[in-house]
């Protein structure tokens, strides 16, 4: 009976240390796949009212899974059921590989605005 419960435990942890790293790549299929881009555009740059920005996040992968699973605002709830927490890693691995938003004057559009 030792030697049933010791080899399960070794299979559970053998199994654990197997898990694959969050991947980018997976997470853009994902990101695409569950229509993550119609509210906060294909680069996360937001669409304004319909979604904020959210690449590359300012959060660690903990935050992010728990802000996607109890967001505010008009952003949906995904729960485990619909995106497991490993499916949220590969999304989020893929949303820091987007790249950082420009300052308002590095942005040439928006000189006239600022009185330049």
């Amino acid at each position: 009976m030792l030697a049933l419960f010791a080899l399960a435990l070794f299979a559970t942890v053998a199994s654990a240390d197997q898990a694959a790293p969050p991947s980018a790549e997976k997470g853009k299929r994902l990101y695409a796949g569950n229509a993550c881009y119609f509210c906060h555009g294909t680069l996360g740059q937001g669409l304004g009212v319909n979604g904020a920005r959210i690449g590359p996040p300012s959060r660690a992968v903990a935050g992010f899974i728990a802000y996607v699973r109890r967001p505010t605002g008009a952003m949906p709830a995904f729960t485990d059921r619909i995106l497991p927490d490993a499916d949220l890693a590969d999304i989020y691995a893929f949303l820091r590989t987007m790249p950082t938003a420009k300052a308002a004057k590095d942005i040439p559009l928006l000189g006239p605005l600022k009185g330049k």
